[in-house]
């Protein structure tokens, strides 16, 4: 049986509004790509832009050549559809669904991590993004387990001792 993925570009939107910009300036936005598989794990990243080179290496990197990849109508996604076997909704047109396409799945998983990020961390800072989204992907795809389960799996992925100073010297704290 043949993979099937859903994959979306999602733009995250800061609280604070940056001056001197309007009207649908991206100043205050951050592009995330997530993936997700049919019942099982998720994958994402924040990436520089939305462009189709951009967007292409991400998929070929995770994604094997066999798999089904169900998108939305952006034409950054046009590229991969020279690679993979890909069908997309058109949300243009009100097309949401024709089973089995759908992006349903990938689209709820952004609409939990924008609740995370506005319910835990208020606003966000572009140079942690990455972390933030790492974050929420480690908790969705361990979300069938307990909260002391999931604590003692990082813990266990966890093979250095760090001291505060450490920590707090780090490079990805400056």
């Amino acid at each position: 049986m043949k993979r099937l993925l859903e994959v979306k570009m999602e733009i995250v939107i800061k609280d604070k509004k940056v001056p001197h910009s309007q009207g649908r300036s991206h100043k205050d936005k951050f592009p995330v790509v997530g993936m997700i598989q049919r019942e099982n794990l998720m994958n994402a990243r924040a990436t520089p832009d939305t462009k189709s080179d951009t967007l292409s290496a991400f998929i070929k990197e995770y994604i094997h050549p066999d798999a089904i990849i169900y998108t939305d109508e952006y034409n950054a996604y046009d590229q991969i559809g020279f690679s993979y076997t890909r069908f997309y909704v058109d949300h243009s047109k009100k097309l949401y669904s024709y089973d089995p396409i759908t992006t349903n799945r990938i689209e709820g998983t952004w609409t939990h991590f924008k609740r995370m990020v506005k319910g835990t961390y208020r606003t966000l800072l572009k140079k942690y993004l990455q972390k933030y989204v790492d974050e929420f992907v480690y908790r969705y795809n361990l979300r069938d387990i307990s909260n002391s389960d999931r604590f003692n799996c990082f813990l266990c992925c966890a093979d250095t001792r760090y001291t505060y100073k450490q920590i707090k010297e780090s490079i990805c704290l400056k």
